[in-house]
């Protein structure tokens, strides 16, 4: 899936799963990565996933913000981001293939997927295309 801001595209989006009938959320190991196509700062990325929690109406605990501080890089235009979550629903986060952190806050995983991922997601167009759904 594409995301895009007016006409510009933001990031490209991939889901892969061992299952073709993957939910959200899951018990089962995937991958979800985003492919950047513009430069973002870090402090642009902590703002709108903030901003994506409030608009699914989740509570944000303290301890998460400070965990977005600590785990965020700056992207660059052709960067990825991914997250590989394990059946524990524990994450990995890699920025350009080199492991950045290890989250093992599995809410917070389930919460950062969801952005993407959730039935509650803003962009159910983008999420749709990634579960493979009409």
């Amino acid at each position: 899936g594409q995301a895009k801001f007016l006409v510009k595209p933001v990031y490209e989006a991939y889901l892969y799963a061992d299952s073709e009938n993957f939910t959200f959320p899951s018990q089962q190991a995937f991958t979800f990565a985003l492919k950047y196509r513009v430069k973002i700062s870090k402090q642009q990325i902590i703002r709108e996933t903030l901003h994506q929690w409030q608009l699914q109406h989740i509570s944000v605990p303290e301890h998460w913000r400070e965990l977005l501080e600590n785990i965020i890089v700056d992207v660059g235009a052709d960067d990825t981001l991914v997250l590989q979550v394990n059946e524990a629903q524990t994450a990995a986060l890699l920025h350009n293939d080199k492991e950045i952190a290890l989250i093992t806050d599995s809410s917070f995983v389930r919460a950062f997927a969801g952005i993407w991922l959730s039935e509650n997601t803003s962009k159910p167009g983008l999420r749709n295309n990634l579960m493979g759904l009409p």
